[in-house]
């Protein structure tokens, strides 16, 4: 071969090796942090244009507070239409298209304000509602479209009272604290009119069918409780009426009559009411009415089976969806169509006859279209059919479900393909391939993510606890998505590390730390059969009730070199005191049964614990103190532990600065003990 020839052979071998290894550049946190999702999407009434956001991995703020800077937007807002796409609107969510797709809604944010702005679709000219609330204080969209025209919004005022850091702290149980003051605002895009209707904080808007009254839940200052409120119109005229329903303790379910007269409501405790739109006047069903839903304007109830007007009509096993003047039926895999009559006629099947899961629709409305799944198979029932759906992969969700059923939007697991029911791709966001595999073990329900092959086996191995996976499920928390902040298993094994699912339940058969013990023990034997994984070298990690099982396993006869716990409760009976409710299955009140708590806190067996053990926190999660506590408990005892914690941040870790310094945090510490 000629020198020039091999001089080629090797510049060209050089070129490829060199780009294979840039394909293959590791996962880091600063390149995690930097990568996008799709969060949300909104169809247009035609099914021609979509719009739908485009988020950081950061979540957003619950709302914006012009303080801090807190709440700043990291979404930006992109409309497609056709083959055409393009950035609407940085800083935006919640996008929203009006009943005749003729207008957008979207919320923004900035460092100064947040807004509700309208993008006319034909003129693309905006229209601007300044001091616009981001979301109700239950998470709720804070607007709604009430007809083509007309937006009904709520604004956020600054509390009356602020409270600086240096100030004393007084917490007395008879006085209620000051609350972020708000208002409903009606406000007409087009001409920039607007009048407020109330005041107060909102916890959800439902509009009747003809928008002429909507009923609004105001939230209460203890934060429990809602106050149900009819927001009238009468005629064409500016004049209205507020009128007061109930005060009720949560909301599970509201649903409209097709005439707009009345609508059913259920409490949180599970009671189903009437209430007339006119007065407000409310009437409480019977306490075994299980569930509720309208055929026309009459109300058919659920107790044992489903009747209406006394004259049982369907099995209680078979569910039923409002669709107007009758109702869309599910008995085992045959859907029907239920007259106001009684008759019933076909309208399809659904693949089998198996339980099915509602995924999108009539949880809250009773109303259709509705998305049903059985397993991997989706449908989508209509007033007038039953359609089969194709979603884009298992983990997959409702972005969109637009009035009439006409089009359905679903996204992946991963939060990155956005295609209709059709299987039809309408969005991607692309992710990099971190090169690693994720494998079942054997015949158990335990799973493993290995590194990619240029890390050489055995690996050093995290023991990654989630009571809360479902049986035999691949753990959703590996795949490479943004949807959430704290522990993300590829950025473990983008460094060499080999990441272990054992599938771990907490039920009631036993105590906690007797049922981790033996499901751990039997984890480990399976994990030191694996050639891939070095049983020499684990650690064991979780996040919330995943933290709480790590740091109690590190108080038993466990072989772990290193703990990392995320948002961790220590003390069962400090958080029973924080959320009034047993933190786990199998515990009684502490009051009946103090020594079961102690039994099973890792807080009060501190002196058993010889693992290394790195405690991660915001400053405002409620369980900073708990992990405070511990760290204390260790650090008097002279035992390995380091506690991080991040100012403005929640259970969760999430602006990129601090997830970024997390991770750096988390890898030393592995690299220090495996």
């Amino acid at each position: 071969m000629k020198a020039s020839t091999r001089l080629l052979a090797s510049s060209l071998l050089l070129s490829l090796g060199l780009t294979s290894l840039s394909r293959a550049e590791p996962l880091t946190a600063e390149r995690f942090v930097q990568l996008r999702c799709i969060r949300e999407a909104s169809l247009s009434p035609d099914g021609q244009s979509l719009a739908y956001t485009l988020a950081s991995r950061t979540p957003l703020a619950p709302h914006f507070d012009p303080t801090t800077g807190n709440g700043t937007l990291e979404s930006e807002v992109w409309v497609k239409s056709g083959e055409d796409r393009s950035s609407l609107a940085g800083s935006a969510v919640s996008p929203s298209w009006s009943p005749d797709g003729s207008a957008l809604g979207l919320l923004q944010a900035d460092a100064q304000e947040a807004r509700l702005k309208v993008w006319w679709r034909k003129t693309k000219t905006w229209a601007v509602l300044h001091h616009a609330a981001l979301g109700s204080s239950a998470g709720a969209p804070s607007y709604v479209w009430l007809d083509d025209h007309r937006v009904l919004a709520e604004i956020r005022e600054a509390p009356l009272v602020t409270a600086s850091e240096t100030d004393p702290l007084v917490l007395d149980s008879k006085q209620k604290p000051p609350i972020e003051q708000g208002q409903l605002v009606e406000w007409n895009p087009d001409t920039g009119a607007s009048r407020t209707w109330v005041r107060g904080r909102f916890a959800g808007l439902y509009p009747s069918p003809d928008s002429r009254c909507v009923a609004a839940l105001q939230r209460e200052a203890s934060g429990r409780d809602v106050h149900l409120l009819l927001l009238g119109r009468t005629g064409q005229s500016d004049s209205g009426s507020v009128v007061d329903a109930a005060t009720l303790s949560g909301v599970r379910a509201l649903r409209w009559a097709p005439d707009s007269h009345q609508f059913c409501v259920q409490d949180g405790a599970g009671q189903w009411w009437t209430c007339n739109a006119a007065d407000g006047k409310m009437s409480a069903l019977p306490l075994e009415v299980r569930d509720c839903i309208w055929l026309g304007n009459k109300l058919v109830t659920q107790s044992g089976d489903w009747q209406l007007n006394g004259r049982t009509i369907m099995p209680g096993t078979a569910r039923l969806f409002s669709a107007g003047d009758h109702a869309v039926t599910v008995s085992g895999s045959q859907v029907s169509r239920l007259a106001e009559d009684g008759s019933l006629s076909a309208l399809g099947q659904l693949p089998s006859s198996a339980p099915c899961l509602l995924e999108s629709g009539g949880a809250v409305t009773g109303a259709v279209p509705v998305v049903l799944r059985q397993g991997d198979s989706w449908s989508e029932l209509r007033s007038d059919s039953v359609v089969t759906l194709t979603p884009p992969g298992a983990e997959a969700t409702v972005a969109s479900l637009t009035p009439g059923g006409s089009t359905v939007m679903l996204l992946d697991g991963s939060q990155t393909r956005l295609t209709d029911g059709s299987g039809k791709l309408w969005a991607e966001q692309t992710m990099p391939d971190p090169g690693d595999r994720l494998t079942r073990v054997g015949t158990s329900s335990d799973w493993m993510l290995l590194p990619p092959p240029s890390f050489r086996a055995p690996y050093p191995t995290v023991v990654w606890l989630d009571p809360n996976q479902k049986g035999g499920s691949a753990p959703s928390a590996t795949v490479l998505s943004n949807r959430t902040a704290g522990l993300n298993a590829h950025l473990l094994s983008a460094q060499g590390y080999a990441v272990y699912f054992p599938q771990v339940e907490l039920n009631r058969d036993a105590e906690p730390g007797t049922q981790l013990q033996r499901e751990l023990t039997a984890a480990n034997e399976r994990i030191r059969v694996q050639p891939e994984l070095d049983s020499n070298r684990m650690a064991v990690a979780g996040q919330g009730l995943g933290g709480f099982a790590a740091l109690l396993a590190c108080t038993q006869d466990q072989p772990y070199k290193a703990a990392l716990a995320l948002d961790a409760f220590v003390d069962p009976l400090a958080e029973y005191c924080r959320s009034s409710k047993p933190p786990l299955p199998g515990l009684l009140s502490p009051w009946k049964d103090p020594q079961t708590y102690m039994r099973n806190s890792p807080l009060y067996q501190a002196d058993r614990v010889h693992t290394p053990v790195l405690l991660v926190n915001g400053r405002d999660d409620s369980r900073s103190a708990q992990a405070e506590q511990f760290y204390s408990a260790l650090a008097r005892q002279g035992k390995d532990a380091r506690l991080v914690r991040y100012p403005n941040e929640g259970e969760q870790v999430s602006r990129a600065e601090h997830v970024v310094h997390e991770w750096n945090q988390i890898h030393l510490w592995l690299a220090r003990y495996l």
